[in-house]
């Protein structure tokens, strides 16, 4: 019998070292974005994910069966905003830290509005982007609320459009003192 010993206790502490820090990475990821994800870039430019934080199945309600299935996370984006994205994302692969907003469809079919930064982390010698780390938030509430916000007001400047006169908003302080709101027409007519 021949045999050979090597003491790997070196290697061994690495790797654990490595596996604790990448586990603090994720639990600060998830802490600060409703979910993040890495994807490692290939040398022919295909990016394969490396890994996902949990919160991204409580958010999207895929689960880790669906990723496997169809891993194109890309190829949930809102086809009207594909375009935009793609050229984000070039803009990270060139080695820019980019944030974006668009549309993804999550499980149920609907689009949730999400926020996308992105950070490109280089190789050791600094000449190509070989991993995008990103965090994602779901922003659907700030924007149907902009939406909202953007429909009032142009409810307000048809209606305004249609007045003829005079429309305005004043309001008076206790002691009888008045502001003008806003107003349309020749106020001081009034």
């Amino acid at each position: 019998v021949v045999g050979a010993v090597s003491n790997i206790t070196a290697e061994k502490e690495a790797e654990i070292a490595l596996r604790a820090s990448e586990e603090r990475y994720r639990l600060v990821t998830e802490l600060i974005s409703d979910y993040a994800f890495s994807l490692y870039v290939q040398e022919d430019g295909t990016m394969v994910r490396e890994w996902v934080t949990d919160s991204f199945f409580t958010m999207t309600g895929y689960t880790q069966e669906d990723l496997t299935a169809e891993p194109d996370v890309i190829g949930r984006t809102h086809p009207d905003d594909l375009e935009f994205v793609y050229s984000e994302i070039d803009r990270t692969l060139a080695g820019e830290e980019t944030t974006s907003e668009y549309r993804w469809k999550v499980k149920s079919g609907t689009y949730i509005w999400v926020r996308v930064n992105r950070k490109p982390i280089w190789n050791d010698d600094q000449t190509r982007v070989i991993r995008l780390v990103m965090a994602v938030s779901d922003i659907t509430s700030e924007k149907e609320a902009e939406f909202a916000r953007h429909r009032t007001e142009e409810r307000y400047r048809k209606i305004s459009e249609l007045i003829s006169d005079v429309a305005y908003e004043t309001t008076i302080d206790a002691d009888g003192t008045t502001h003008n709101i806003w107003s349309v027409g020749p106020l001081g007519e009034i």
